[in-house]
């Protein structure tokens, strides 16, 4: 039997780090972006709950079942493997306080390897590795979240409809929102797939572009009673554009942006409404940074929709809605976007800079943004529009080289600006671009980026820890017994 025990100090009071745990969308939230894996079915209360998760072995997907038992309420709870891809397996998460504001937070997992005592010969040390980096990512994330969450915990739970739930952004918003103990309610259209039935979210039905030139609409009594509308809504970007694609890029976001600000706006109680955008807007710069006060520009495809996007909130503004726009820099997740599509290349030895390398690329963290999110939820002083990025911008060359570092390979295939067009067409223009926008008014206002620096986030994102990067864990053991 080997043991792997983890152990953290959390600056949080134990009561809330539990309730981390206990709370819905806890399991989307711990796992490993890297990893792959899914959460196909969770069923029971907490205490004796069974969960059903999916999770990639080389080409094929295998099943993992975990019961929950020994429970101890604000203590303890164990985990048991009932089928899955290990000889054994039984987790026990327990949280201790160490006063009224900290506490410890221990996972002692005992197991035994896949296919014996060959697979143990084989596989024992990479496993221990492994394992090692999912639960310092796991602790990383719990307190992340627990502290994210903290300056809000006292006020009453607010109910979120999400806009979008489906995409990158929005498969870790509802679980985020959820854990933090928010009501939240899916905007589906007629026919749409039914959300993941182990999260409890509801469904409000609307059409922002109904077949057969109909009217858009939205089912107001169902949106009746929101706090907040968060729209994320929008046809992806990452395509090649011909003319079916760019209508659906553009009508994706500026037909659902202007139904939800009328919507919002006719409601007899006005939500709030948070709209992405993009900083695509801005003018192509490499020699100054861009805050919100600079200019949009104009006369090309990108910046005209992001331009007509924003255009679109003007029911909701004219009616005094409170509307925060924020402008969505390139969000780094190996969940999808940009550095699912890089990290492959970079594996593969065949990844570099794009273009000359010279460009700026305007990022953020993912859990930054969440952040970001919950904060204009909350805060009635957020209004107007806000640079969702890094206070860092980074060139493509640098990204390039940090990347190659982060999965130690070299960086010195590039892929130049004729290369990207012909690949991808206009829309390869996009990646060529230099946008150095920073984010003036969230550092005005005392927000914190806790994923400001590249190589953290990259090395968080793809599960490639560095030396020291297990800081706040105290202590961190694998052993046989």
């Amino acid at each position: 039997m080997r043991t792997l025990l983890r152990e953290s100090v959390i600056p949080a009071p134990a009561a809330a780090v539990w309730a981390f745990h206990a709370r819905p969308g806890a399991f989307e939230r711990l796992c490993p972006p890297w990893q792959g894996v899914k959460v196909e079915r969770a069923e029971g209360a907490f205490a004796e709950l069974r969960v059903t998760l999916s999770l990639p072995v080389g080409p094929a997907r295998a099943t993992w079942i975990a019961q929950h038992e020994g429970y101890v309420e604000g203590r303890s709870f164990r985990d048991r493997q009932v089928r899955g891809p290990f000889g054994s397996w039984v987790h026990t998460h327990e949280v201790a306080p160490l006063g009224p504001d900290r506490c410890v937070l221990r996972d002692r997992v005992e197991y035994e390897p896949p296919g014996g005592q060959l697979g143990a010969a084989v596989l024992g040390r990479k496993i221990a590795r492994d394992l090692e980096t999912v639960f310092a990512f796991r602790h990383r994330r719990t307190a992340h979240d627990v502290l994210r969450h903290a300056p809000w915990a006292g006020r009453p739970p607010l109910r979120i409809v999400v806009a979008g739930s489906g995409g990158v952004i929005g498969r870790q918003l509802v679980p985020y929102l959820l854990n933090a103990g928010h009501r939240v309610d899916r905007l589906l259209r007629p026919g749409s797939s039914a959300p993941p039935a182990h999260l409890p979210t509801g469904i409000v039905r609307w059409d922002p572009a109904p077949a057969g030139g109909a009217a858009p609409w939205v089912d107001l009594e169902a949106l009746a009673g929101a706090d907040v509308i968060v729209n994320l809504a929008g046809h992806p970007i990452a395509t090649r554009w011909n003319a079916r694609a760019m209508a659906l890029i553009r009508g994706s976001r500026v037909g659902a942006t202007a139904l939800l600000a009328r919507a919002a706006a006719d409601l007899p109680v006005r939500p709030a409404l948070i709209n992405a955008s993009g900083v695509s807007l801005y003018p192509d710069q490499r020699r100054r940074d861009l805050d919100e006060t600079c200019p949009a520009d104009r006369g090309h495809f990108i910046a005209d929709v992001a331009n007509d996007w924003e255009a679109a909130l003007a029911p909701a503004l004219e009616a005094g809605v409170r509307t925060v726009t924020l402008r969505i820099g390139v969000v780094l997740t190996s969940a999808g976007g940009m550095l699912a599509r890089l990290a492959p290349a970079f594996r593969w030895m065949l990844g570099g800079r794009l273009g000359d390398g010279g460009q700026y690329i305007s990022w953020i963290s993912m859990d930054d943004l969440l952040a970001i999110v919950e904060r204009a939820a909350h805060d009635p002083a957020m209004a107007g529009v806000y640079n969702a990025v890094s206070p860092r911008p980074v060139t493509s060359l640098e990204l390039a080289r940090t990347l190659g570092r982060v999965l130690r390979r070299p960086a010195v295939v590039p892929a130049p600006g004729w290369a990207l067009r012909l690949a991808f067409g206009r829309m390869g223009e996009v990646a060529l671009r230099s946008v150095r926008a920073v984010p003036g008014r969230l550092l005005e206002a005392g927000f914190e980026f806790r994923g400001a620096e590249l190589e953290a986030v990259l090395r968080d994102e793809l599960g490639r820890p560095s030396r020291g990067a297990y800081a706040p864990t105290e202590r961190a053991e694998d052993g046989h017994s």
